[in-house]
């Protein structure tokens, strides 16, 4: 069945996804900017910001529905370290792992069973022998290729696991059976943290396998960021919350979460998405830095179908004069999303807003906006990931920051191509046609 699947002409491929998925998402929505936008004109915040700058309009608005809806705290003390390639990305977590003293959890999409998940799986099992806890959530779609002695060895050890939603773990509503935890996140002791795109396996585009390829369109290109300081604590408690509603264990938040003040000088919020219209956080973070935005907005994202609100906002900002980039992949490994995002490339470049497309597998999710407002996380900019997954963004508030994280962007912007609206238009009508289909059933890709 699933090769008579794989050789079904893609047209018929994406109707009988989108009939299946249909029946599936039932009313899940994304909330409506009226129901969290508050105009930051003339208003005030009363949100100890400490030494943001409220002269941005993008910062305020920000604090405005943090205050309404967010309440999460922005943290000051931190250091933060971006990592920008797979092999300082691990290197980094290995080194953490290996100082841990108390305790490591680590959530991921998929850890696979390769150089990367293998040796992250030996250092755990050292851990857990010598008795530091660990506990590790895993998504039970993301991982699930790798075999089942992986996950026992680490049980057999003693280390706590949770395989989030496996396919026998019906529930209601039905569509629920279809959410995955796509987080990404690690702490060491509470101390140090880390989120980001990267996954616990072996397709970054600097490791050896993947750098002896000619073609690279099959490794991933992944950011990560390391952070050390009560922001660390927060995505401990990201973790944490996840644990107990799937695993039905109260942690003890005391033992998990230290008081610490830290020695670093960023303003840190850490935002999670979870199930329901006004809980996806991260999507009206997103739309709200757009719709405030005055000067510039950076977009680094490898799946690109972010609603039909969203797209609008991104279109009006260009018409007001604000200097939007946003990058892709050429292709990404999913490529019925591509085609979906790709039927709005033609008004979005009409806008004047500029599309690369990165010839790897871009799979980097971060923003800078107004060079003030930042994150990175593991948010996509698709409507899986906006509407049902469980997701977590670290949001930044600094012009040093913003900058580091600008120059990240333009790398991607020189080893990528430019779409002019010239040539796009010079697409076949399979192409648009193609596209034509994705969009129809958007909301289900």
């Amino acid at each position: 069945m699933a090769s008579t699947f794989r050789y079904t002409p893609l047209i018929i491929r994406i109707l009988l996804i989108a009939g299946f998925l249909m029946t599936m998402t039932g009313c899940a929505s994304l909330p409506r900017k009226e129901e969290f936008m508050k105009p930051p004109d003339g208003a005030e915040s009363c949100y100890n910001a400490g030494q943001l700058d409220l002269r941005s309009k993008v910062i305020l608005g920000h604090l405005l529905i943090t205050e309404s809806i967010f309440h999460r705290p922005i943290l000051p003390g931190n250091r933060v370290t971006i990592l920008g390639e797979g092999d300082v990305i691990y290197a980094q977590m290995f080194d953490a792992v290996r100082s841990a003293s108390a305790y490591v959890h680590l959530e991921t999409f998929e850890i696979s069973d390769d150089p990367i998940g293998g040796f992250m799986c030996d250092l755990l099992l050292e851990k857990t022998v010598a008795g530091i806890e660990v506990n590790l959530i895993y998504d039970a779609f993301g991982s699930r290729k790798t075999p089942a002695d992986f996950f026992f060895r680490l049980e057999n050890a003693g280390a706590g696991l949770l395989k989030f939603n496996p396919p026998t773990s019906i529930r209601w509503p039905i569509w629920e059976i279809l959410r995955r935890d796509h987080c990404k996140i690690m702490v060491v002791d509470g101390k140090i943290g880390f989120t980001g795109s990267a996954n616990i396996c072996d397709l970054d585009c600097s490791s050896k396998s993947h750098k002896k390829k000619q073609i690279q369109t099959e490794c991933f290109k992944d950011l990560h960021l390391k952070i050390e300081g009560p922001a660390a604590a927060e995505l401990g408690k990201a973790f944490l919350q996840n644990w107990e509603l799937h695993k039905g264990q109260t942690a003890p938040k005391d033992l998990y979460i230290p008081v610490n003040a830290g020695e670093g000088d960023k303003f840190v919020q850490i935002l999670a998405s979870t199930p329901g219209a006004m809980n996806r956080l991260n999507y009206m973070a997103y739309f709200s830095a757009i719709a405030n935005s005055e000067k510039t907005i950076r977009l680094s994202t490898p799946y690109f179908v972010p609603g039909r609100e969203m797209i609008a906002e991104l279109i009006t900002a260009a018409k007001r004069g604000v200097d939007i980039v946003i990058v892709v992949p050429t292709l990404s490994d999913s490529r019925f999303v591509s085609y979906a995002g790709m039927f709005y490339y033609n008004q979005l470049l009409e806008a004047g807003i500029r599309i690369y497309q990165h010839p790897a597998m871009l799979h980097t999710k971060f923003a800078i906006i107004d060079g003030v407002w930042c994150t990175v996380g593991t948010s996509n900019l698709d409507t899986w990931s906006l509407l049902v997954n469980n997701e977590v963004n670290a949001y930044l508030f600094d012009p040093d920051f913003a900058q580091r994280l600008e120059s990240a962007l333009q790398l991607q912007v020189r080893e990528s191509k430019q779409i002019t609206l010239e040539n796009w238009k010079k697409r076949s009508l399979g192409k648009r046609l193609r596209e034509r289909l994705a969009h129809m059933v958007e909301r289900w890709a």
